[in-house]
């Protein structure tokens, strides 16, 4: 597998720690972190043979102001 993808991640998050400061980095690994962990729960989910949850009676879970710390324990 190429690292590429994971390079550009990490360029990214520096660019983003330069240019836009701490609280913005920190927002954008736990986003990064999240992403990572839903990915790996579908992968699981698929693997384990369950359908996929799409469809009107899905509950989205999550919001931005949740993922982004706004409601969550975290210090600012």
């Amino acid at each position: 597998m190429d690292d590429t993808l994971l390079i550009r991640v990490l360029a990214r998050l520096v660019q983003v720690r330069v240019q836009l400061g701490d609280k913005c980095y920190e927002d954008a690994v736990h986003g990064a972190l999240t992403a990572i962990a839903r990915s790996a729960i579908r992968e699981a989910e698929r693997r384990a043979g369950l359908p996929e949850p799409y469809g009107v009676n899905v509950i989205p879970l999550g919001s931005r102001r949740l993922e982004h710390g706004a409601e969550t324990d975290r210090p600012s």
